[in-house]
This record gives structure tokens, sequence and C-alpha cells, in this order.
């Protein structure tokens, strides 16, 4: 309350007290209880506080004004300036709001760049938010991701996670595995990965898996290039990889193989056989999917066909690995919904193929050695009563004989 408010209040209230005495007249004791009570509301109204004018009617935002969209650190969001701006550009229609009377809109690159360091960091919205790493609130950031994610996976997914989808495609997913891998009619490596989350109360133990923690499956089809051909994210966590994928639509293409895959290929000494995906000991053994022997077999044969796997199978071991390095959020548990985290691993993988085109430091980091890692857990032999799985041993057993006569590599036997 300013001064000139005091004073009117003061000199209203003297005017009522002069109305007061003259009626009151001269009855002294009442003249001096009205000036007593009089003085104690003057000595009341000074000392009230004074009411802030209000400048505006909202909560005011943090300023974004400073930031360029090429200011934003590459260790904070994990790719180049270049990069970051062809994503934003992909997506900025879709995420940035109208600004209104009463506020500006959040900039659609500070949106975005506040996701990808949640993505790079694994940090939970809240410390990013303490540590002043975002500027944005939990709330909102929150809100936010799913709508990021399901714009970059809209617009990227026909472009940079494609399936082959012709012939000539999967002859050149082939021809760069026989180069790199030394491996003939290879279309890919199949493999899984848990996801994991913080399960909500009513999941019960839906997508709880063997360790005890609450996930989602991610299966993956790598090639030669370290990209990802095709994903599928949604089996809960108890699910085998056989349930896996069985439940997801590249069952569907294997059943249907003459349809989508090229026809049998004559290599080595006139062997004819039909192009492969490679999988793990624990996928199930298929015409056009290949799973490594037991381990536990002494045959030298068998050993050095597993070891031909595992040198193409190190192919979708470090595309995962590159995968979690550059998102450490998948090495945490994510504090988000079943289906949020379903949505930001696809766009992780997509924006992981983006990177392998465009980032020349991501594509660094890819290493040329071949690590084998030896698995001596005991396999289980296949039951071999199925018609189809006869025949899938028998395509087992062509490669076998090709990698160890006409396909031999010297440091295979050392």
């Amino acid at each position: 309350m300013d001064e000139v408010q005091k004073e009117q209040i003061v000199k209203d209230l003297l005017e009522c007290t002069n109305i007061a005495l003259d009626v009151f007249g001269t009855r002294t004791i009442q003249k001096r209880k009205l000036i007593t009570d009089m003085l104690t509301s003057c000595e009341i109204a000074c000392k009230l506080p004074a009411k802030k004018k209000r400048s505006v009617w909202v909560k005011r935002r943090r300023s974004f004004e400073h930031r360029k969209e090429s200011n934003y650190d590459r260790e904070e969001i994990g790719m180049n300036p270049t990069c970051f701006k062809m994503l934003l550009n992909y997506i900025r229609d879709d995420v940035q709001k109208k600004n209104t009377t009463m506020r500006e809109a959040i900039p659609a690159a500070e949106k975005f760049a506040s996701i990808l360091k949640f993505f790079v960091s694994g940090e939970s919205f809240k410390s990013l938010y303490e540590s002043e790493k975002i500027k944005l609130s939990t709330a909102f950031i929150s809100k936010a991701t799913p709508e990021v994610c399901k714009a970059l996976w809209n617009k990227l997914k026909d472009t940079y996670l494609k399936f082959p989808s012709t012939i000539r495609d999967w002859k050149a997913v082939a021809e760069d595995f026989s180069k790199k891998c030394d491996f003939p009619n290879c279309l890919g490596v199949l493999q899984t990965k848990h996801i994991y989350f913080k399960g909500l109360r009513r999941d019960g133990d839906y997508y709880r898996s063997a360790s005890g923690r609450h996930s989602v499956k991610l299966l993956a089809l790598v090639d030669a290039n370290y990209k990802f051909l095709y994903t599928d994210v949604g089996a809960t966590g108890q699910k085998s990889d056989v349930e896996t994928l069985a439940q997801s639509t590249l069952q569907e293409i294997l059943h249907e193989a003459d349809d989508y895959f090229p026809r049998e290929r004559i290599i080595g000494n006139n062997r004819k056989v039909p192009y492969v995906i490679v999988g793990s000991d624990s996928m199930p053994l298929h015409k056009h999917l290949l799973k490594p022997y037991p381990a536990a077999s002494i045959l030298k044969k068998h050993q050095v066909f597993n070891i031909r796997l595992a040198v193409a199978k190190h192919v979708a071991d470090h595309a995962f690995h590159l995968l979690e390095n550059k998102f450490k959020l998948l090495k945490s548990v994510i504090m988000l919904r079943a289906d949020t985290v379903e949505l930001i691993t696809l766009t992780m993988c997509i924006i992981h193929n983006f990177m392998l085109e465009f980032d020349e430091e991501y594509k660094n980091e890819i290493h040329s050695d071949i690590l084998i890692q030896a698995d001596d857990k005991q396999r289980h032999m296949d039951d071999f009563s199925d018609p189809e799985v006869h025949e899938a041993e028998e395509v087992r057993l062509d490669y076998m004989e090709y990698f160890n006569e006409e396909g031999l590599i010297e440091w295979e036997v050392e």
C-alpha cells in the first residue's frame, strides 16, 4: 500500500468521525470512545500490506531466445548439428505449436533437443530438470516424448527403416554379407534384446521377465552394415525368442519365403542352397533360418560351422552395442508406460540408421575387428520328427559342408 492510499483512508476515517461527533453532541464519554476507535482503525489501516499489481496473468516460461538450433552440444544430444537440423526439419510442422496472445509456444528445436538429451544421458526427466540440462518441466517433456517419437517414426520409417521389398534389394544385402563376413546367401542376422521399464501396478506379472524385471522385447534383423532392416517391439519379457518370432510379421515372411526371398543359388562345388537368415541358438530351425549346432558338440565340422555363424552374428551384436552406447536410456530402467517404451525403442532404431548415413563420427565408432564370444551353455538337440525340421537340417548340413570344404578359411582350423 503506497502513501497516497494510506492518506486517503485516514481522511475518510476522520470525516466519518466528525459526522459521528456531531451526532453524539456533548456526551464526552461517547466522544472519547469514538476517537479512540478512530485512532486504532487508522493505525491498523496504515499497517495493511500493499496489494501488488499483477503484471501478467500466467506463469512466465523460461526464455529460449538465446538458444539457436546450431548451439546444442553434440555430447548432450548425441549427434552433429547437421543431423539435428535434418531430423528437426522432418518433424517441425508436426510438433511445433502456435503462439497465442497469452504466451509463446515452446520451440520445436528445444523440445526435440530435450528428448534427445533424455535418450542419450539415460537420466530421468526429474534429474535432467533439476540439473538444468533441460528447461522444460517433467510433466511437459513426458507428454511431448511420445508426440515427437511418433512424428519421427511416421516421417522416417519408409526411408531409413525400409524392409527389402524386391529381389534386387535382398541380393544387395546378401552381397554385403558375402564380402564382409565370407557368408554367401545371407539375408541378415536376427536377434532379440530386452528393454526394461518400470511396470505399473495394474500390469502385474504380464511384462515380467525371467530376471524379475518388467520388459518388452526388441526383435531386429540387421544387415552387414549394422543397419536395422526390420524391427518389432511389443512381445512381453516373459516370451521366449521362439514365441517372440512367432507373433511377429517376420514369421509370416519366413513361411512364405518363396514370395519374398530370391530363389536358391548355387555356391561352391555345385551346391544349390536357399538364401537364409542367421539366428541365435534360441531361435527355431527353419529352411530359411540357420542356427548353430550345440556348443557341446565335439565334431570339428560343427565347430567350424558355428564359428562362421558367430562371425555373421557379430554384426547384430555390434549394432546393438552401438545403439546402447549412443542411447544410454536402453541400459537403464525406463520410467514410462509400456506403449511409450515401445515407441521410444523404434525411434532410437530409426535414428541409429539415419546417423549411420549422415554422421561420420558415429560411423567411425564401428570397429572392423571381429569378436567371437564362445557360449558354454548346454544346448538341446532338435526334434527331427517334423518334415520341415528335416528340410531345415538338410540346409544346415549343406552350409556346414560348404564351410568345411570349398568355403573353408585358413584361420578357422588353426
